[in-house]
């Protein structure tokens, strides 16, 4: 399915970077891989790899 298909990311957990370590470490502890896919920032728009999108 994986090569056939975009499978995406099934769950996403967005928090304050200042929670990032906590909430890494409580999936670690459930042995749930984990990846940072995007940051939040102040202002309008939509930017992807550093370029408008919307």
């Amino acid at each position: 399915m994986h090569r056939t298909f975009n499978m995406g990311y099934g769950f996403v957990i967005i928090c304050p970077k200042s929670q990032h370590n906590n909430v890494v470490s409580i999936l670690d502890e459930y042995k749930i891989k984990s990846d940072v896919i995007g940051e939040i920032f102040a202002g309008s728009g939509v930017k992807v790899n550093g370029k408008s999108v919307l």
